[in-house]
């Protein structure tokens, strides 16, 4: 039986398939980088720590979300919510930069060096030994590699996504707003 025209779904562009495939493997990224916040929140829980590991949970909830709004725009096929998916996206990538930058430094420096404070440091209300410092520098040790690896497979996905959003705005095979 054929159905009417009406209720026939438009083929979806080659480009929104490119596009949730790549927020779906996103999407399993900020799941990596939230077990990583999670395994540092639970092997340190003291104040000196707790800013760090909040950062990266943060970054991977903020991915999650992003990458929902990508796959939600791709397969709506609607331009708004790409051009906020690939705005949020950019933003993602450059935090992921600093802070993967941030953690190689740790690694290799430790925290007393990135302060440049003594043996015993005090910032607002919380008191960190070297000892603790020395060896929550191992712990970064693992977050710098994991965060290499996400960021090098999402600027890898971002450049697969934009291209994919590019030649759908060429084409004109979305809707425009955001619904």
């Amino acid at each position: 039986m054929v159905r009417p025209a009406q209720y026939v779904t438009p083929a979806r562009p080659v480009s929104a398939k490119i596009i949730m495939l790549v927020n779906a493997i996103t999407l399993l990224l900020s799941i990596v980088l939230l077990a990583e916040g999670i395994w540092l929140r639970e092997r340190r829980q003291d104040d000196c720590s707790s800013h760090l590991q909040w950062f990266v949970i943060s970054i991977a909830i903020i991915m999650f979300v992003v990458s929902l709004v990508g796959f939600t725009g791709a397969r709506q096929q609607t331009v708004g919510l790409l051009w906020l998916y690939i705005a949020l996206l950019t933003l993602i990538v450059v935090l992921l930069i600093v802070f993967t930058v941030f953690a190689f430094y740790l690694k290799h420096h430790g925290f007393s060096t990135y302060l440049g404070m003594p043996a015993n440091l005090i910032h607002g209300n919380f008191h960190c030994t070297i000892d603790f410092l020395n060896t929550f520098k191992k712990d970064w040790a693992t977050v710098a590699t994991t965060s290499l690896v996400v960021l090098i497979v999402l600027l890898f996905l971002y450049a697969i996504a934009c291209s994919a959003f590019m030649h759908a705005i060429n084409r004109r095979a979305f809707r425009s707003g955001f619904v």
